[in-house]
């Protein structure tokens, strides 16, 4: 645009953009309320290939390996929000082999809605692992609306099964339980690590035994510690574990990683 008066001269650079929604014509199943669920992605159609806005930075894949180019067949799962809520999402729990979805979560059932940052696959927690790929989708206090939670095939990939779960109002760190208080002699500390609502991120957890980082295994919700070999008497555990909530949550939330656990306890070696 070109803006004259006598000899003053401006241009005003602008962008327009033209796009037909194709996502409402999906099919779609419905989320009635939060829990695990199943999906199939093979069979469906192709409709959208983009999601926008935004469309640049954190959903742009030079900077953090996220799909964007999701021309394979997707499947729309549909929530009605009937009131204001603190957070809502959707993580990928499991697929069958080879399987590959990209999640989004837009609203109105068009693809041009993403609900921000939050509906990219992407860790968006600068006290967390900010630009971190996660398979997860949310959104910070959300409206009254119906949201779509949309499972993308990326071009080239292999579509069929995988499951998810849905959370609505995920406030609570996952909760810790020591198992094993006491063990013997290069003996392995067990810890149950659970969370009912959007599930425990095992790219979260930090262990450590005293001053030591040992190694671990997390496997059907359950912490399996090797310290290695440890002095008799008692020794300090401390863990900390968050939610996939926790990978959606800033400033913008408050207070400061809300859906972290800060784990300690006494182990005594016998």
């Amino acid at each position: 645009m070109l803006l004259t008066r006598g000899s003053d001269v401006r241009r005003v650079p602008y962008w327009l953009h033209v796009e037909v929604p194709r996502l409402g014509a999906e099919k779609h199943a419905t989320l009635a309320h939060p829990g695990v669920y199943g999906g199939n992605t093979a069979g469906k159609r192709s409709l959208v290939s983009t999601y926008r806005y935004p469309d640049g930075s954190l959903s742009c894949n030079c900077k953090t390996g996220v799909q964007t180019d999701l021309s394979g067949p997707e499947q729309v799962f549909q929530y009605t929000l009937k009131a204001p809520a603190t957070n809502l999402g959707a993580v990928v729990l499991s697929h069958a082999r080879g399987v590959r979805v990209s999640p989004r979560l837009v609203v109105g059932g068009d693809e041009n809605r993403l609900v921000g940052y939050t509906a990219i696959p992407v860790d968006i927690n600068p006290y967390a692992d900010f630009g971190r790929i996660v398979p997860a989708v949310g959104a910070i206090f959300p409206a009254p609306a119906v949201y779509d939670v949309v499972f993308d095939t990326p071009a080239g990939a292999k579509p069929g099964k995988f499951t998810f779960r849905f959370w609505v109002n995920d406030v609570t760190p996952p909760a810790v339980r020591l198992l094993t208080r006491r063990i013997r002699a290069n003996g392995k500390i067990r810890v149950r690590v659970t969370d009912a609502g959007s599930g425990v991120d095992p790219a979260s957890l930090v262990v450590r035994v005293d001053q030591s980082r040992p190694r671990f295994v997390y496997k059907g919700g359950i912490l399996t510690i090797s310290p290695g070999t440890l002095k008799r008497g008692p020794h300090r555990l401390t863990l900390v574990a968050a939610d996939y909530q926790e990978t959606k949550n800033m400033e913008n939330t408050g207070p400061v990683v809300p859906n972290t656990r800060r784990f300690h306890a006494t182990v005594v070696v016998r």
